[in-house]
């Protein structure tokens, strides 16, 4: 009894010790088989530092890449921005007095345009007062001719001279000498004198 006893106990303890390290194995397979749990707030900000620890050094190269002036290129540089600031204003300047000889180019057409255009009406009237004085002329020309040398003289020894010699220029010279036949010989003679003058002088302005 005492042997049989002994070896039950032996036998319970080798199956507790073999159920022991199935379960052992059966937890080591479960944990290498269990997915990977997300990192905690800790382990992320932890890799975000440990990121940006290794970004700064890019971050400090591109600044030391950055192109350094010397003080005779920063002085020439500011000298030029200087001079680019003046010839803006000498520019703007000169858009300015532009537009203002513009205008007064304008106004000076304009007014160069109204005095043709009144050139132009001073003709046209010229020409009319030119008209109506020849008509004028020719109308005294037939009376005076039509007229009796008596008349006629007394009538020239009243008139003035700015009126009777172009009259007299549009006459037959024959009618003339019988009109300054009739007047009085001084006054024939002045009148002969100041008609050979008046004759002249369309000659004379024509040189």
């Amino acid at each position: 009894m005492l042997a049989i006893k002994i070896v039950d106990i032996v036998e319970r303890k080798q199956t507790i010790t073999e159920a022991f390290l199935a379960e052992r194995l059966n937890a080591q397979e479960e944990g290498s088989s269990r997915p990977e749990e997300p990192p905690n707030k800790e382990q992320k900000e932890s890799s975000e530092e440990i990121s940006a620890g290794k970004e700064a050094p890019a971050e400090e190269n591109f600044y030391d890449k950055t192109p350094q002036f010397s003080q005779t290129e920063l002085e020439i540089l500011q000298r030029l921005s200087l001079r680019r600031e003046k010839l803006e204003e000498w520019q703007s300047e000169l858009e300015v007095k532009e537009n203002i000889l513009n205008i007064t180019q304008a106004k000076i057409d304009n007014k160069i345009d109204e005095l043709k255009s009144l050139k132009k009406q001073v003709e046209e009237l010229l020409v009319q007062y030119n008209n109506k004085e020849e008509e004028k002329t020719r109308s005294l020309v037939k009376i005076y001719e039509n007229m009796k040398p008596k008349s006629a003289a007394e009538i020239f020894t009243r008139l003035e001279p700015e009126t009777l010699l172009p009259v007299l220029s549009r006459m037959k010279e024959a009618k003339i000498a019988l009109i300054l036949a009739n007047m009085d010989p001084k006054q024939a003679k002045d009148l002969t004198t100041k008609f050979s003058e008046f004759m002249r002088l369309p000659e004379e302005n024509g040189k």
